[in-house]
């Protein structure tokens, strides 16, 4: 899910991509070789989320008008949907942009540079929702893949299901 995220997130940031890592520091790393994808490691990701939003505004390049943040575990989402949170934000880039589903905005989401402080400087398990929350004028970008998050082995046994019955029901090419 890593990898995906990270590819997904090239075809819309190919200057730069940076992964958060933590607990699976070294497996994700693995994953990622090859991707282009810089890996950053948060030795305090157990202290929440809010570190490891921190450990990525430092590592992005100083001169980056904003910054994507994405998690990995939503396996609905992908390239299109971020390619179109993108033009909604280069349409206003002094305002956030965030995906908009099951009646609330969260990431994906762009965010300003002059946003970078805030999220630096959360705590916990505080993310960017909460610095959108309190930002108006958010750009709502209507994205209902974001909606559902791999959160246990549960969620995964699901999406799994999802993908399998995706396979199942896709036309074979030609139209056969």
């Amino acid at each position: 899910m890593a990898r995906r995220a990270a590819d997904n997130a090239a075809a819309v940031c190919p200057e730069r991509v940076v992964v958060v890592t933590g607990a699976a520091a070294a497996a994700v790393g693995r994953t990622l070789r090859g991707s282009g994808a810089v890996p950053v490691n948060n030795p305090a990701w157990s202290t929440g989320l809010a570190s490891s939003l921190a450990a990525g505004v430092a590592a992005i390049d100083a001169d980056a008008d904003g910054i994507l943040i994405m998690t990995c575990d939503q396996p609905g989402v992908g390239e299109t949907d971020l390619k179109r949170l993108a033009r909604a934000w280069h349409c206003r880039p002094d305002v956030p942009a965030a995906a908009a589903y099951g009646g609330v905005i969260g990431v994906p989401a762009i965010l300003p540079r002059a946003l970078f402080p805030r999220l630096a400087g959360l705590r916990g398990d505080a993310g960017a929702a909460r610095v959108l929350r309190a930002m108006p004028g958010v750009i709502r970008v209507p994205m209902t893949g974001a909606a559902f998050d791999v959160d246990d082995g549960d969620d995964l046994a699901l999406m799994a299901k999802r993908l399998r019955l995706r396979t199942v029901l896709r036309p074979a090419p030609g139209g056969a």
